[in-house]
């Protein structure tokens, strides 16, 4: 008897003790990534419950449903405004992009909806704007942490995002010092223009009906969502199938950009890249939203209509031994600085520049700054690197 208790305590402790020693893998870094497998890419929403005292969103202009108008028309009520078939708001949007693996799924969805009023109020398409910045937006948290809703929230109400090119995001999975990066007083006074006054809500009661009257009204809406396998099985045609299984591997934020009454879904726009569904964006049947809403949606009251440049591109016509000739592209642009090497070297107005002094074999780094009377914005970095001379051997 004695040596089956023994052998029992043993047995007891050695179980014990290896469960101590198991070794916690974190759920966002338990699958590698994998480009081509959607399973892998990151979500990073995090679960809330939604305050009480945030207000309901009021479409300035209220849609009726046919049968609505139908029973008004036969009140005496003429002229009602009927809720149109179809809303899609895409082209006032810049193309989608990759969050990658990390858990950033909240501040790229918060920024392409702040993105998509800049278009939408420069009368511009969405691929002449410039991307605002996901990484200013999402910091402190590290790269797996998530981010709340309303933080983000709180972040464009109270100091607004920067344009991407302030601080850059990087998707490759190594590069996590990027995370740890405080913010500049540059990127704070270039975040301002971009503010919000605020943000209301839509309940869960009612939500399909809600959704499609901000759309109407030219009003995208971010959602959170419960990712169910069959969002992650979405094909190339991006039409999300129904869901089979409710095993959730995390909350993620979309932005539903547009209805279609005919087919019965919503457009959404997802942070997985290009090669998600239809170029990034998604078909979500009404009732798929409804079985993996998590009852979060948001709609954002932008602070003003007018901003600082955009689509600010600065490229290269010629590169010889001798000079650089530029071409510069900007929206709302008055003047521009030329810097090299994080120098300012030229202050212009015209849409060309030349720099005359470089020497051959050496490589530059170069950025424009382009500015009106609201504020500025830089483009992404351009490296040069300069040919050889020409021997007089050569040239004859």
């Amino acid at each position: 008897m004695k040596d089956n208790t023994f052998t029992f305590f043993m047995m007891t402790l050695v179980g014990i003790i290896g469960f101590l020693f198991v070794p916690v893998v974190h759920a966002e870094t338990e699958k590698s990534f994998q480009p081509n497998n959607f399973s892998t890419y990151g979500l990073g929403l995090k679960n809330t419950k939604m305050k009480e005292d945030i207000p309901e969103y009021t479409p300035s202009t209220f849609y009726l449903t046919k049968q609505e108008a139908t029973k008004q028309k036969q009140q005496g009520i003429q002229n009602p405004n009927i809720l149109p078939n179809r809303i899609d708001l895409r082209e006032y949007f810049p193309e989608v992009r990759s969050q990658g693996k990390f858990g950033t799924c909240v501040p790229f969805a918060m920024t392409a909806l702040r993105e998509y009023y800049i278009a939408k109020d420069a009368g511009a398409r969405g691929t002449d704007i410039t991307y605002l910045s996901p990484a200013y937006m999402y910091y402190p948290n590290g790269p797996y942490d998530g981010m709340y809703i309303e933080s983000a929230l709180q972040v464009l109400k109270r100091s607004g995002v920067p344009p991407e090119t302030e601080r850059l995001y990087d998707v490759n999975t190594e590069n996590i010092e990027q995370f740890k990066q405080p913010v500049t007083p540059t990127q704070k006074e270039n975040a301002l223009p971009y503010k919000i006054s605020g943000y209301q809500v839509i309940r869960e009661t009612n939500m399909v009906h809600k959704i499609k009257q901000a759309l109407a009204n030219q009003d995208p809406v971010l959602i959170g969502i419960n990712v169910y396998p069959n969002f992650d099985a979405t094909p190339t045609n991006g039409i999300i199938p129904p869901v089979t299984e409710k095993k959730s591997r995390g909350g993620h934020a979309l932005v539903v950009v547009g209805y279609d009454e005919k087919n019965e879904w919503f457009i959404v726009r997802n942070s997985w890249g290009a090669k998600f569904g239809d170029h990034g964006y998604a078909y979500m049947h009404y009732q798929t939203l409804l079985d993996m809403t998590n009852s979060m949606s948001y709609v954002i009251k932008p602070i003003q209509t007018q901003y600082p440049p955009f689509g600010v591109k600065i490229t290269t016509t010629d590169i010889n031994p001798s000079q650089i000739k530029f071409n510069i592209s900007a929206k709302n642009a008055i003047t521009y600085d030329l810097y090299k090497n994080n120098q300012k070297i030229q202050t212009f107005t015209t849409n060309t520049i030349t720099d005359l002094n470089i020497v051959p074999e050496q490589s530059y780094m170069y950025h424009l700054v382009a500015k009106n009377a609201i504020g500025e914005t830089r483009s992404y970095p351009l490296s040069i690197s300069i040919p050889p001379a020409i021997s007089m051997n050569q040239a004859s």
